[in-house]
């Protein structure tokens, strides 16, 4: 939406502009799965209380898992709804001082799979946060100041994304080619306002169509949302030797420390398997660095641990031993997936992993605003289904592309080891959808 305000007085006036963003999706009501993100950490008024991980308590005679928190609480840079709403005062959002990064916001149910993200072309002052039981209305204050004869133009602009959607799909016909093309061409250097805008064009986000929104489009031309395609895949179907397949391209791993009688050809959740005894058994993809930097990806895998392990267990790693710029998957300490990237991490709360039975896992990252990718903005998936937030400590996301990927094993010199047994692990160079990973659990 465009917006022209001109002073046509005689006297300098500030005023402040907000809209009302009544959302909800296919008709839930505002509840567990409901958030609303931020690029930056939240400072909210009145206070809203910080989310703790559910603990377990007796109950009874046994134990169970008890949720203590309100049915609103704030986590890192969110909003979390962690019971069904009836109404709450309205919450106001005020950034860091000296925050001058991107400025979207974001609103999604995660169940759903389904995503708003709200930015606008004047940095906005502060946030209100409207809630009921039926909608939440994030609504961005911007603030103008005009001197007679003055005239400010800017924009808001809103991107709906849903399950399994692709960002480069310009058309939304579920495919990316020659027609998202044809459209990105009409629409090439157009920004806000000018005839030829098409905000389905902007990938990137910036306000401008042009050659980063091409470069996002030829990563993933020919992609089909329908049918997702791996980068790499390792079957691990093998039952001799000391190489694992790539079954979806040209990098196959070489088995680093395993025994040479063939021992570690297991079976699998699916036909084979491969097994690590947890010690110095590990994968490893020569010249191949993972997906990096801030771009989409997904990694998914099939996993049996053994029977109560200790410590972190490692499933796939790549990128570089900085803070931002690592990438591991793993098992944690108390038995959840986990998504860490050298200073910030996600953990799963809901399903353990680490139990001595198999699991499908998969770990999303989906950038909201994709100038800044976060950890927030990473679903981990357990059992084919998108699990809530148990712990996490916020960072930015920017893969390097230095080490050479791994599964079984972290690049920490001092680092653990996976322990039980591996089948059909898959990197997308893209974002694959609730629906897609809930099929390939089914499989």
């Amino acid at each position: 939406m465009n917006y022209v305000l001109t002073n046509t007085g005689t006297k300098t006036f500030t005023t402040e502009q907000y809209l009302h963003n009544f959302l909800t999706f296919s008709q839930r009501n505002v509840g567990p799965n409901y958030r609303v993100y931020f690029p930056y950490q939240v400072t909210a008024s009145p206070e809203v209380r910080q989310w703790q991980p559910p603990e377990l308590k007796p109950v009874g005679r046994g134990q169970q898992w008890v949720d203590e928190n309100p049915p609103m609480v704030s986590l890192e840079n969110m909003i979390l709804y962690t019971k069904t709403i009836s109404s709450v005062p309205k919450t106001w959002i005020y950034k860091p001082d000296d925050y001058l990064g991107p400025d979207a916001i974001a609103v999604e149910q995660t169940d759903a799979g389904q995503r708003v993200v709200i930015d606008s072309s004047i940095r906005s002052s502060y946030v209100g946060i409207w809630t009921t039981s039926y909608q939440v209305s994030p609504e961005q204050f911007v603030i103008v100041t005009l001197a007679p004869g003055e005239t400010v133009e800017y924009t808001r602009t809103y991107k709906f994304s849903a399950d399994g959607s692709i960002p480069q799909d310009c058309t939304s016909d579920q495919i990316v080619n020659e027609n998202d093309l044809s459209v990105i061409s009409s629409a090439w250097l157009s920004s806000p306002g000018r005839a030829n805008w098409n905000p389905s064009c902007d990938v990137f986000g910036d306000d401008v169509v042009d050659n980063k929104d091409l470069a996002a489009l030829g990563q993933v031309w020919g992609r089909n949302a329908a049918s997702p395609v791996p980068a790499v895949q390792w079957s691990l179907d093998e039952t001799t030797g000391m190489t694992a397949a790539d079954i979806a391209g040209s990098h196959d791993g070489s088995l680093i420390g395993f025994s040479a009688d063939d021992s570690q050809w297991v079976a699998g959740h699916s036909g084979g398997g491969l097994e690590f005894d947890g010690t110095d058994d590990y994968l490893q993809v020569e010249g191949y660095h993972g997906i990096c930097g801030g771009n989409p990806r997904t990694v998914s895998a099939w996993i049996k641990t053994q029977a109560d392990p200790t410590g972190g267990l490692p499933i796939v790693s790549w990128g570089q031993n900085q803070p931002g710029a690592y990438w591991l998957v793993e098992v944690d300490e108390q038995q959840r997936l986990r998504l860490s990237c050298g200073s910030g991490f996600v953990s799963a709360n809901q399903q353990q992993v680490g139990d001595g039975e198999w699991h499908h896992i998969a770990v999303v990252l989906d950038p909201a605003d994709p100038r800044r990718p976060l950890i927030s903005d990473v679903s981990l998936y357990v059992d084919g289904r998108r699990r809530t937030i148990y712990r996490m400590a916020e960072s930015e996301i920017n893969t390097g592309g230095v080490e050479n990927l791994r599964i079984g094993a972290s690049h920490d010199p001092g680092g653990s080891y996976f322990a039980g047994t591996m089948d059909e692990v898959a990197i997308f160079d893209g974002v694959l959808g609730t629906t897609a990973i809930h099929q390939a659990y089914l499989q």
